[in-house]
């Protein structure tokens, strides 16, 4: 992997008005000049320019479409992007010029992360208060790359540094040594980091948000009580809670959200609205919802109706993803932000890690709590099994977290249900799909790399 890109954080309006956003240059040593961070309002922006980096590189909008073809949410359904039929045959080459870019853009965050955790470490000229907020958001940040990277790849280097002769060679670490780095970020974001957002709204991380994604990896790290302590406190926060009206959820004031994202422009909402909703006014159909996923659906699911539209195409109907309802023609105000995190993950986190630990009356509850708002029948107590309880759970993940930043992918790899659920429907899917093959330009950069 090699690291002597330049990282340049754009100077379009993001968070922060009448600033440009600053470059932070890879320098040839191993640090970071601290003249980037000479002041708290450079500093601002450059923290800024971090998510902005994020939102313009697509990455959550590429783990939502790619993971939503992975599983079995969304049909491909044009022959103009090859590599999209090969996210959703889940047989990728080495090749793909899109998976070098994922892998790429992933680590140039990562660089910018690194940058700036270097830059305010020891720095007379900023705050402690200030440090450990450009800190906090720099680990997180770090940390939620590394949780997608190693939910892509079976191996990735582990990069802690801006050092590039450190860097350019790395091997692949063990996973097991990145999902520890992925929780020793995390904590220790969570420690600096306070309950408040440093930002208008919640466009920028604050304690929650960390609790959020943590819960996240102590799920899939098995760590049953971690993930209900760090629920609660999240389910508890008295700054968010559920919206009643579905079509509240992803708008720009949802107090559902934990974390939003803002466009960098105001021609647009959002990009992930645009990626599911690309045949909308176009003539021609992109990808549309699978009819397994369709069918899932219990009878009377509000969600059905709220976050899934019709939509006629050559005389056909199909149907298509509806979350975000807006694209283009945003205008000075966006009327809908991307949701990285919202309140209702952390139920069904909470739901599964309750019905692990046999504690199944706790699980319903959750559980009851989504179903009551997509006006189900509530769950009786006593009456499921443990097995049972887990599949419900997982039945609410399925559909309350329906085309979100590759929930569905993820879950059926931590649960080894892939070959169960989509063997049957795609009949090529093999164990060697469960992972993307290292990118070939990557591989020649570093041949450290070339070994998989």
């Amino acid at each position: 992997m090699r690291c002597k890109m330049v990282v340049v954080l754009p100077a379009a309006l993001f968070f922060i008005s009448c600033e440009s956003f600053v470059a932070i240059d890879p320098p040839k040593n191993a640090l970071v000049a601290k003249q980037v961070f000479a002041n708290e309002a450079t500093l601002a922006s450059a923290v800024s320019g971090m998510y902005a980096q994020y939102y313009n590189y697509s990455l959550s909008t590429y783990y939502t479409y790619i993971g939503g073809l992975q599983a079995d949410e969304l049909q491909y359904n044009s022959a103009t992007s090859d590599y999209y039929l090969k996210f959703q045959n889940n047989n990728l080459t080495e090749d793909v010029d899109q998976l070098n870019t994922l892998w790429s853009n992933a680590y140039k965050l990562i660089y910018t992360a690194n940058a700036m955790m270097e830059g305010v470490t020891g720095n007379a000229a900023l705050s402690q208060g200030t440090m450990s907020q450009a800190k906090g958001e720099a680990l997180f940040m770090r940390a939620l790359i590394y949780f997608h990277l190693i939910n892509g790849w079976e191996g990735v280097p582990l990069v802690t540094t801006t050092d590039y002769q450190v860097n350019r060679l790395l091997p692949l670490a063990d996973r097991a040594a990145v999902w520890a780095q992925i929780v020793a970020d995390l904590e220790e974001a969570h420690a600096l980091l306070s309950t408040d957002h440093p930002s208008s709204g919640k466009l920028r991380p604050n304690r929650h948000t960390v609790a959020a994604l943590l819960a996240q990896v102590w799920l899939f790290r098995e760590n049953w009580p971690r993930v209900i302590e760090l629920a609660n406190e999240v389910v508890e926060a008295p700054m968010y809670r559920l919206e009643e009206d579905l079509n509240r959820v992803f708008i720009t004031e949802s107090e559902e959200a934990i974390w939003q994202l803002k466009a960098t422009g105001t021609t647009i909402n959002t990009k992930v609205g645009i990626q599911l909703l690309s045949s909308r006014p176009k003539t021609t159909l992109a990808s549309y919802v699978r009819g397994e996923l369709l069918a899932d659906f219990e009878h009377g699911d509000k969600r059905r109706d709220a976050w899934i539209t019709d939509y006629e195409y050559l005389g056909a109907p199909y149907q298509l993803p509806y979350k975000y309802k807006l694209g283009n023609d945003a205008g000075e105000t966006p009327e809908e932000y991307e949701v990285q995190f919202r309140l209702a993950e952390l139920y069904l986190y909470r739901a599964e890690a309750h019905a692990r630990l046999g504690e199944l009356d706790e699980a319903v509850e959750d559980l009851n709590i989504i179903r009551g708002r997509a006006g189900l029948p509530l769950l009786e107590k006593g009456v499921l099994s443990p097995e049972e309880t887990l599949a419900a759970v997982w039945q609410e993940a399925r559909i309350e977290l329906m085309f979100e930043n590759g929930h569905r992918w993820y879950n059926l790899k931590r649960t080894g249900k892939t070959q169960e659920v989509l063997g049957p429907i795609k009949p090529q899917f093999t164990a060697s799909s469960l992972w993307y093959p290292i990118p070939l330009q990557q591989q020649l950069d570093n041949p450290a790399l070339a070994e998989q």
